[in-house]
């Protein structure tokens, strides 16, 4: 059996000197760029790979959790989409409210509803309700939440 070794990447001067950051942010756009490939192809099992190296060199970003979930919850398996969304939850904290935040509800909401958990699917959404600024969300969002009330009734 022959060993090929893999290609060693050449780090910068800046590498070099200041450290291994600025490598492991070239390694990672570069896991980054092929998910994206991969998104926009649909092939989620591709990217998921890719994300999983990126979330690997980043592990506390909220952004990668958050695309993890979609890739997850587009191949159709909801229990990793739900624990990864859930995820970005917790390391966004309390207080913060970003895009981030507002997807992982807005597709925890849709899981749910799903689900037929519509007590958990109204709290997603409500909490988008109360804090989005984006028009088109809030649309959706109000949309969702008379779809759960028309079948309540």
């Amino acid at each position: 059996m022959i060993y090929i070794e893999p290609p060693r990447v050449k780090l910068s001067l800046r590498a070099r000197l200041f450290g291994m950051k600025e490598h492991v942010r070239y390694e990672s756009d570069q896991f980054m760029e092929a998910a994206n490939l991969y998104i926009n192809q649909k092939e989620w099992q591709k990217a998921l790979e890719s994300l999983r190296s990126v979330l690997s060199l980043e592990p506390a970003s909220p952004y990668i959790h958050c695309l993890i979930g979609d890739c997850y919850h587009q191949a159709g398996n909801d229990e990793m989409a739900t624990i990864f969304y859930r995820e970005v939850l917790r390391l966004s904290g309390k207080f913060i409210y970003n895009n981030n935040v507002e997807s992982a509800l807005y597709s925890l909401g849709c899981i749910y509803h799903k689900k037929a958990d519509k007590r958990e699917a109204l709290e997603c959404f409500r909490k988008i309700f109360v804090k989005t600024q984006d028009p088109v969300r809030l649309g959706m969002v109000k949309a969702h939440v008379r779809n759960i009330n028309s079948t309540v009734l």
